[in-house]
Formats: structure tokens, sequence, C-alpha cells
């Protein structure tokens, strides 16, 4: 007999309920983007105009002794047959990833595109070594990594968490039936894609479908009280204290520039890199907080009462969400 697939506030439940924890402090220091799509710098590969934001900020991120969590979609497995093309396109981003993880500072969160990485021998065989070019000996590049569906990211001064995943859970194309998904995509959508039309039934590209996954990631924090923290939208978010409790990292496909988020000795803030020029005319690639920082114990604080304190509830459902538009 066949069972009804469990909609996006289970499915959200059971990866907190196997989310490994991930104790942080007021020293810690992280960076998390998503959505990067790595491709394998064809016409269609997404990633490849910000290729060298991304790995500019990657290398600022790791000498400030960042720990990088990647939430969701990092290589992009749908359009493409092969990791290995993808390693072979963008070597100098890899070995910057493997510089993090044999630090022990890298933390890889599978999402609806590269969820082929949930297969640990895929996992394994894919993710261990790469090889460029005419190597004849593979280098290495993520040596028994684990690759997560969520992770709980514990602040230990008040205890306070915050699930870190991808947010495309539940959904029927992107979670359930994900092989159609991957079918459809690869041979109708990237043929099209190569001529300009762009896939209507993505969350990212069609703003109700992104509107009513918002809906449900926040429904669901507000209905557990827990901070979550997502990509998959595209479309970056943060929240301020005694808001919905929901976050998303935007993503790094956007036309002009790369979103994340930042939780830095305490506080958090959402982050984007871009191309710009200065005075003299020399194109620069420039960092600026789009919204905090905020403390995270402000986050886990019980909230000072006010005399309007009955309309909390409405006022938590205005949470700012910022469409690709206002980040520019």
């Amino acid at each position: 007999m066949l069972t009804r697939p469990p909609k996006k506030q289970a499915r959200l439940s059971m990866v907190l309920d196997q989310a490994e924890s991930v104790p942080i402090d007021n020293d810690s220091r992280l960076i998390l983007f998503s959505d990067v799509h790595r491709g394998d710098n064809s016409f269609v590969d997404e990633f490849a105009s910000n290729k060298n934001i991304f790995a500019y900020a990657l290398d600022y991120y790791y000498r400030a002794g960042f720990i990088y969590i990647e939430v969701g979609d990092g290589d992009e497995l749908i359009k493409n047959t092969s990791p290995w093309s993808i390693r072979s396109a963008h070597p100098d981003v890899f070995r910057i990833l493997r510089d993090y993880y044999l630090e022990g500072r890298f933390y890889y969160i599978h999402g609806n595109h590269d969820i082929l990485y949930k297969d640990r021998e895929y996992a394994a065989v894919n993710l261990s070594t790469m090889r460029l070019g005419s190597q004849q000996e593979p280098e290495l590049l993520f040596p028994d990594i684990k690759i997560h569906e969520g992770i709980l990211l514990d602040y230990l001064p008040c205890g306070g968490k915050i699930l870190v995943t991808h947010g495309h859970q539940g959904e029927l194309f992107n979670d359930h039936f994900w092989r159609l998904s991957r079918l459809l995509l690869r041979y109708i959508w990237r043929p099209l894609q190569m001529i300009g039309v762009q896939n209507p039934y993505r969350v990212a590209h069609n703003p109700d479908m992104r509107r009513e996954v918002e809906s449900q990631l926040i429904d669901w924090s507000a209905t557990h009280n827990q901070l979550l923290l997502c990509g998959h939208t595209h479309c970056a978010a943060l929240s301020s204290p005694g808001e919905t409790g929901y976050f998303n990292t935007g993503c790094c496909v956007h036309p002009r520039w790369i979103s994340g988020i930042e939780i830095d000795q305490g506080l958090i803030m959402l982050v984007r890199w871009r191309v710009e020029t200065d005075p003299k005319g020399t194109l620069i690639i420039r960092r600026k907080i789009l919204s905090g920082p905020y403390r995270l114990a402000d986050y886990f604080l019980p909230p000072a009462r006010t005399p309007d304190d009955e309309t909390l509830p409405q006022k938590a459902k205005q949470q700012s969400i910022l469409a690709p538009a206002e980040l520019t």
C-alpha cells in the first residue's frame, strides 16, 4: 500500500532529530554560504561568473580562522553527470575547500541539487580525491568526509540551538521524487537554459513557489520554537531578535554578487560580496554587511515585556526577507 510522503513540517523535524550537534561559543567564527551550484564552466554554469568573488571570500575567511559551512547545493549534480568535470573547472576553489577540510573547518550539507552525496559510497568515490587536467595521480580532496542533511549549532553560552539545513525537505520533486526531477532538469531544462529559457518550476525562479516555501519554513520555526537557517530559495533573510527566527544565506549565483551569513564571536549578520570600483576606477571585491549584526544571545533570552505583548504573534509574521532586487 502506498503511503503519502511526509510534508515539509515532518521532514524538517526528522532532520532536527538526526542532526549532529556542533558546539560554538563567543570565540567561534563561522561563514555559511549555500546554493553555490559549482558547474563545469560551460554556458549553463551559473557559478562561473562569481567564481573569483567566491574564491576571494573563501580565502579571506580561511585566513581569518573561520569555519566554513556549505548549506546545500554546493556542486551542481543535476545538470552535470560527473563531479570530476566540476573539479577540473574550478581547481582553485576546491583547493581552498580542501584546506578548510584538512584543518577540520569544513561542514558539507547536501541540498536537492547535490543530493547524490547522501549516498555514502557515491560520496566516498567522488569526494575523496580529484584529478585535474592531465594529472596522472589524483590529489586528496575530502577523504572520509561526512555529508550532513542538517547540523545543529549549539550556542554554549546560553544553550540555544540553530538548525542548519538546505530547506528543500518535504517538497515533491526536490525531495521525494528527486530522481525524476534530475532527469527533467538534465535533459529538458539544461538544453533550454542554453538558449536563455529559465525553469519556471524552480523555487529560486518562481516568486509564488518561493513565498510558499518561505512561509512553510517560518511556520515550522515558530511552531517548534527553533531557530532555522536555510538556503534553497536564493532569497537572503536575517530575522532580528524577537522576529521569526528564520535565516537564509541567499545564494552565490546572482549575476552580480554572492551573499552569506557570518556568525562571528557571538554576533550574526548577513553579508554580501561583489565587485565594485574604487575612486581610481580599479575593480575591487568588497564585503558589505546587509543586516545586523545582532547578538546571538538575544535570540535565546526571554523577551522584555511591553504594553503590546498581545501583538507579538502578528509582528513575528512580518519577517523582512530581502528579495534579490533589494540586494543590489
